[in-house]
């Protein structure tokens, strides 16, 4: 039903070399051009550096700093993590739930991959892979947190 499409690209071709085939003149102007300003003017090009550097680091340390340390909202994924009690058993059952979802994810996977893997997908697989990724879903998807801190 479904075929796996085949690039006829040359591998051998990237883009990086694609780009400079194209732009090769506009670089060797551009060089010859910063090469004879750097010989002409080597101290104007020096301090327009480090007046650059001074420029970056008084903007790092005004205008961009953080003005947080801390964050304010707490990530879900730390919520799972750090149960609302400290509980040895309670921290023992988040470990052993998120090894057991974490160990169905791999499995989930390696079936999708084995699917992927055939020449041609039917609608069974289709489906298989719908289900698959439904679970994924609500694997990864939020749980419900009773206990607000």
């Amino acid at each position: 039903m479904f075929r796996r499409i085949h690039s006829n690209r040359d591998p051998d071709a990237t883009i990086a070399g694609e780009v400079v085939k194209e732009f090769q003149v506009y670089f060797s102007r551009a060089n010859q051009w910063s090469g004879k300003a750097l010989s002409r003017f080597p101290k104007l090009v020096f301090g327009v550096m480090i007046l650059c550097i001074g420029i970056s680091a008084g903007l790092s340390f005004t205008l961009l700093r953080s003005r947080d340390s801390k964050p304010k909202n707490i990530s879900q994924a730390t919520q799972i993590i750090r149960p609302a009690n400290n509980n040895l058993g309670e921290q023992l059952t988040v470990l052993l739930q998120t090894t057991s979802a974490l160990r169905e994810t791999y499995d989930l996977k390696d079936s999708v991959e084995r699917i992927l893997g055939r020449k041609y997908l039917s609608k069974k697989d289709s489906d298989a892979l719908l289900v698959v990724l439904d679970r994924l879903k609500t694997l990864h998807s939020p749980p419900i947190n009773n206990h607000e801190n």
